[in-house]
């Protein structure tokens, strides 16, 4: 049993990045802080993090390059993630990440040795500001496409009130436009053809009255 428990330990140890020599303590607090931030990236919408058989190195790298892009900040340096990269990769992936996080001024400083090393004490801060990032992001694009569809609805959407106003005036003008068809004076005279252009426009106006039945 004596040689399970061992086992079990070195196990978790190594996964932890910790020294073989650390105490139960060490170990415990490295536990709770890394489920505490595997929490926090599930809760921003990370979900790779609670793959259990995902190594934490992984997750804790992928969680940093995912808040990072996810923040929309240019930070001019490749985050792209992928679990089937090699360490050596992962380690300029971790390099990048410090770069971007200086970039985007993170008040809590992160150095690439405390990302390869699962410094979970000095991980910590860095997270909750990034996740805090994340979730202000995600709220002014949710504000912007709400806008947006806002402006959409009113430019292609008419309110019944609006419908029986439009409504309501195209029967009025069909009201006016028949009632001047059926009340114009009728024309009872006409011109003589080539007589119009040897008048005066005093007489040209008392024509037309005439012709109408009117007079000035």
């Amino acid at each position: 049993r004596g040689g399970m428990f061992s086992s079990d330990k070195d196990a978790e140890v190594s996964s932890l990045h910790l020294a073989a020599e650390s105490s139960k303590e060490t170990i415990s607090e490295a536990q709770r802080l890394h489920d505490e931030l595997c929490q926090m990236l599930v809760a921003a919408g990370y979900f790779r993090a609670r793959i259990p058989t995902l190594p934490p190195f992984d997750k804790m790298l992928g969680g940093l390059a995912w808040c990072i892009s996810c923040s929309s900040v240019e930070v001019d340096v490749d985050l792209h993630f992928d679990s089937e990269m090699t360490l050596g990769q992962k380690i300029k992936l971790g390099e990048n990440v410090t770069a971007a996080l200086r970039k985007m001024a993170c008040p809590s400083p992160l150095q690439p040795h405390q990302v390869r090393g699962l410094d979970f004490a000095a991980l910590f801060p860095v997270f909750q500001w990034l996740v805090k990032h994340v979730l202000a992001t995600r709220e002014q694009r949710g504000a912007q496409i709400r806008r947006y569809s806002e402006l959409k609805f009113k430019g292609s959407t008419v309110m019944p009130e609006d419908e029986e106003r439009e409504l309501q005036q195209q029967r009025s003008e069909l009201l006016v436009r028949s009632v001047r068809e059926k009340y114009q004076p009728p024309r009872q005279f006409r011109q003589r053809q080539g007589k119009r252009g040897t008048m005066s426009g005093v007489q040209h106006v008392q024509c037309v009255l005439l012709e109408y039945g009117q007079s000035l």
